[in-house]
C-alpha cells in the first residue's frame, strides 16, 4: 500500500490514544492506532475485505467501532488495543450512504446511514443499535431524507439529526431530529427543528446538518438559505437530554458555508457549546 494515498480519513482521540481510519489507494479501509498521544504509532490494520468508502469510527467504553460503505453499511467492531477487530458485519443490504456511529459511556454504539429500502427508490433514515441489534427507519416517508448524523451520552439518550425534502418541487427542505433514551427499542416523534422561512409560498432550504453532545446539551447546526442564488446562512438550535425537547427560537449566524461545532469545557463543573461560522 503507498501510504502516501489516501482519503477520507477521520480521527477520534480517547485520554491518550489517537485512533485514525482512512480509504486507502486499493480502496480498503485501514486503522491505525497511537496510545502515546499521537507521539508514535502502532502498524497499520487492514479492517475491510472488499471495496469500500466513508469510513467512520467512535469510542466508547473500551472499543472503537468503526463503520464504513459498501453498497450495503459494513460495521467492525475493535477492542481498545487497536489490533484485533471483529469479524466484518453487514447492517444493510441495500443502497446504503453517508455513514455515521457514535458510542455512549455504556459501550452501546449507534450507527445511522441513508438506505434506498426499494433500491434506488427515495432514500429513508435508518439507525441501527449495538445494544437490542434493531434496525430502525427514523423517516419512513416518500421523500427524501439524507445526511444523517448520530450522537449519544452517557445517560444512554441517542440523538439522530437530518435533512428532509417535504415537498415535490425541491423547496422545501427541513432538519428533522428524533431521540431514544432506551438503547433504540422506541424513539421519539419526528420534530422538524428548522422551519425555514418561506419562499414564494413554500419553506427555505435547510441541508447539512451537524450535532454535537456534552454532558446532556446538544447542539444543532445547519445551512439554510430560500435557493435560486440566495446566500445561505448558519442557523443553530439547542436541546437539553433532560426532556428530550427543542429550544425552537434558533439563532442565526452569518458568515461562511460551513457549521463547525466547537466544545468548549470551562472546567469549572459547566459545559458550554459554541458554533463557529468557517468558510472551509
Amino acid at each position: 500500500m503507498d501510504a502516501n494515498s489516501f482519503s477520507r480519513p477521520e480521527i477520534i482521540v480517547d485520554n491518550q490514544n489517537v485512533s485514525v481510519v482512512w480509504t486507502g489507494q486499493d480502496n480498503l479501509i485501514h486503522f491505525i492506532q497511537s496510545t502515546d498521544d499521537g507521539d508514535s504509532f502502532n502498524s497499520i490494520v487492514d479492517i475491510s475485505s472488499a471495496f469500500a468508502d466513508g469510513p467512520q469510527i467512535a469510542v466508547g467504553s473500551s472499543n472503537i467501532f468503526t463503520a464504513w460503505v459498501n453498497n450495503g453499511v459494513i460495521f467492525t467492531s475493535t477492542s481498545s488495543d487497536g489490533v484485533n477487530f471483529s469479524p466484518e458485519s453487514s447492517i444493510s443490504n441495500t443502497v446504503a450512504a453517508n455513514a455515521d456511529i457514535a458510542v455512549d459511556s455504556n459501550g452501546d454504539a449507534y450507527l445511522v446511514c441513508e438506505e434506498s429500502p426499494a433500491g434506488f427508490s427515495n432514500r429513508d433514515v435508518f439507525v441501527w443499535s449495538s445494544s437490542t441489534g434493531n434496525i430502525t427507519n427514523l423517516s419512513s416517508d416518500d421523500t427524501d431524507s439524507l445526511n444523517p448524523k448520530v450522537r449519544a451520552d452517557s445517560a444512554g439518550v441517542a440523538y439522530v439529526v437530518w435533512s428532509e425534502n417535504t415537498d415535490s418541487d425541491f423547496l422545501d427542505d427541513e432538519i428533522f431530529y428524533r431521540t431514544t433514551s432506551d438503547s433504540g427499542n422506541s424513539w421519539q416523534g419526528i420534530k422538524n427543528i428548522s422551519k425555514s422561512p418561506s419562499l414564494f409560498g413554500s419553506s427555505g432550504i435547510s441541508h447539512n446538518p451537524e450535532i454535537h453532545e456534552l454532558n446532556g446539551d446538544v447542539a444543532i447546526a445547519w445551512e439554510d438559505g430560500s435557493g435560486f442564488g440566495e446566500e445561505s446562512s448558519i442557523f443553530a438550535s439547542t436541546t437539553s437530554s433532560s426532556d428530550l425537547e427543542i429550544y425552537l427560537n434558533s439563532t442565526q449566524y452569518v458568515g461562511g458555508d460551513t457549521a463547525q461545532i466547537r466544545v468548549v469545557d470551562p472546567g469549572n463543573g459547566n459545559s458550554s457549546i459554541d458554533v463557529t461560522v468557517t468558510s472551509e
